[in-house]
């Protein structure tokens, strides 16, 4: 839950209808429920009511307005009587509560919150979350309250105006479902719970297996320290191995997270610092840094590494606000764990540049079998910061041209959400390797003009967004390659020539020892090239061709090198030498993207 919240919320008292005795009290219940401080989900004013129509149209779009200048959500809490969709006021006159909403939602995201003695029917908003209730003694409204109060220890991070919630309080929900405000049980500083929702879970599901020790409903600093004590004096046993290996990884990360809060960080800082070392979370605050750290602890053991991994975010995380690798924090917590040479290689690795891209970009995949086009294609816009990402999804005939008429609406819609002041200048399009062969994607036209006139145009490998063909180690090694190419001093590219393409097999076989650590440029186009990108790319983060036989492109990429990937999506407007080059350029947030969608840390896109 990443997007500000305003919150406006309103009860309206009119001596000429019978009204609930309790009214003020519910509102100011709800006001204070959801502006709790602790929980760090929303503000507004103080209670309002709606003195006659004009007033309640004057205060729905003022309080509009200015979450749209925010950036922000409006969740619009209403209590009072109506008469189908007319909301009494104080004067006894009515105001036509659905347009009133519909017209605040072409204003800004709108979550509405109705409890209406007298409601005919739920109200139904274009484009706006409504939960909608009609009881006379506001029972909806303190159940809500209720819930918000004291969480839900079944539910997510988040309690969302969701079907679940609707069914809790006795409401009827229309439109899409959002957040509204942080799970209290999941505030990990209101409990003492030392781990977050992750490692609980990994670690509650290890318990039940074992069942040497009881699952605490709060893991404090004491309950997980014992835990280890008791899986240290039981029998060997792989559960207790297991155990051991798991909370081994989890208390490297529970340490960096008590040692990191001394680097004064914000959500922005631990979210970057993340990204720079591929790990990826939603959330923010305290929330955000345990969920991180966990992630790259508990990846960080599945490979043999868990100290290693959260040395890198560690360092990460004090670079993001200026500090250094001497810094007490960082030192502390690698005496703590006993890992001064990982805190020290991390220094050595972190401080490397990366190559990585920080602008808003669209990502379009046509994922396909070959020889096929795809049925659909995917959209993602990326933002950076910006959690969950905008996506979805656009049929398509398994035809070229159906394919990028689908990238034109992906554009156009992608249009639709751009902020003020943005612009959408960046086109990553993935494309399976038989695609990518012979697809010339910037010439496409789905409007008037190609897409390489109007947009900087990268292809990209759809291998690394499928859970099929993503493996930790094709991961890893990209990710060693991007940072080899960020720290090299000239050109980091190695030719392959017709010799090297003679036998695949061969050729296999010297990717499988690692013997390529570089960019790859095919100096040539081979007739089998579908099959020679298929078998590269799943090594290559950074793998270029020549579309035709062209004379001088290969000394102009080296010339140009430092003016890539962006140089390439300009040589084809420009003319340069390059124009004839293919490529697909992986970057570090592409990786990161990829990670996660693969490993479904994503929703799936639904259809537009």
């Amino acid at each position: 839950m990443t997007m500000t919240r305003h919150l406006l919320v309103v009860a309206t008292r009119c001596g000429a209808v019978g009204q609930p005795d309790a009214l003020e009290r519910a509102a100011s219940t709800l006001h204070a429920a959801l502006t709790d401080p602790v929980l760090k989900a929303m503000s507004g004013p103080p209670v309002a009511s709606f003195a006659d129509p004009a007033d309640a149209r004057r205060q729905v779009m003022t309080a509009a307005r200015t979450a749209s200048r925010a950036g922000a959500r409006l969740v619009l809490a209403v209590l009072g009587s109506a008469s189908g969709t007319q909301y009494v006021t104080a004067t006894g006159a009515t105001v036509d509560l659905r347009q009133l909403l519909q017209d605040c939602a072409e204003v800004v995201p709108l979550t509405a919150l109705l409890d209406l003695h007298g409601a005919a029917h739920p109200v139904t908003v274009n484009g706006g979350t409504v939960l909608t209730a009609a009881t006379h003694d506001l029972r909806a409204t303190f159940a809500l309250s209720a819930v918000i109060t004291a969480g839900d220890p079944a539910g997510d991070e988040h309690i969302a105006v969701d079907p679940a919630l609707a069914a809790t309080i006795g409401a009827t929900l229309t439109g899409d479902p959002v957040p509204l405000v942080p799970n209290r049980v999941w505030v990990p500083h209101l409990l003492g719970e030392v781990i977050g929702p992750l490692g609980r879970a990994t670690v509650d599901r290890l318990l039940h297996a074992w069942g040497e020790f009881p699952v605490p409903p709060v893991w404090t600093r004491e309950r997980f320290d014992e835990l280890r004590a008791a899986a240290e004096s039981a029998p060997d046993t792989l559960g207790t191995r297991r155990i051991l290996h798991t909370h081994s990884a989890l208390f490297y990360a529970v340490r960096a997270a008590e040692c990191a809060r001394e680097l004064d960080l914000s959500t922005d800082a631990i979210r970057a610092a993340a990204t720079a070392v591929g790990v990826t979370g939603d959330g923010s605050g305290s929330g955000l840094l345990v969920r991180v750290l966990e992630d790259a602890a508990l990846n960080g053991s599945a490979r043999g590494k868990p100290k290693a991994a959260v040395a890198r975010l560690l360092v990460a995380l004090a670079k993001a606000v200026g500090a250094d690798g001497e810094h007490p924090a960082l030192r502390t917590w690698a005496a703590d764990a006993h890992a001064e040479p990982e805190l020290r290689d991390a220094v050595t690795e972190v401080h490397v540049p990366l190559a990585g891209r920080k602008e808003l970009r669209l990502v379009v995949s046509l994922a396909a079998e070959a020889p096929l086009w795809p049925d659909a294609v995917e959209a993602y816009l990326l933002r950076p910061g910006q959690s969950p990402t905008p996506q979805t999804v656009f049929e398509s005939d398994r035809t070229q041209a159906g394919a990028e008429a689908a990238i034109g609406q992906a554009l156009a819609w992608a249009d639709g959400r751009l902020r003020p002041g943005e612009r959408l200048r960046h086109l990553d399009l993935a494309a399976p390797a038989h695609l990518l062969a012979t697809w010339y994607p910037e010439r496409s036209r789905p409007g008037r003009f190609f897409l390489g006139a109007r947009h900087q145009v990268l292809t990209q490998w759809t291998g690394w967004l499928d859970p099929t063909t993503y493996r930790a180690d094709l991961h890893d090694n990209a990710h060693d390659v991007l940072h080899r190419v960020g720290a090299a001093a000239g050109v980091p590219l190695d030719p392959l020539g017709v010799d090297a393409l003679g036998d695949l097999d061969v050729l296999d076989e010297r990717l499988a020892n690692s013997e390529f650590t570089r960019a790859i440029a095919i100096d040539h186009r081979p007739a089998d090239l579908a099959a020679v990108l298929d078998l590269l790319l799943p090594y290559c983060p950074i793998l270029l061709w020549p579309r035709e036989e062209s004379e001088g492109w290969l000394p102009a990429l080296y010339e140009r090198w430092g003016s890539l990937p962006e140089g390439l999506a300009s040589a084809y407007r420009d003319g340069s030498p390059l124009r004839c080059l293919r490529s697909v350029w992986h970057d570090e947030d592409w990786l990161v993207f990829g990670r996660r969608l693969a490993r479904r840390e994503m929703n799936p896109p639904t259809a537009n």
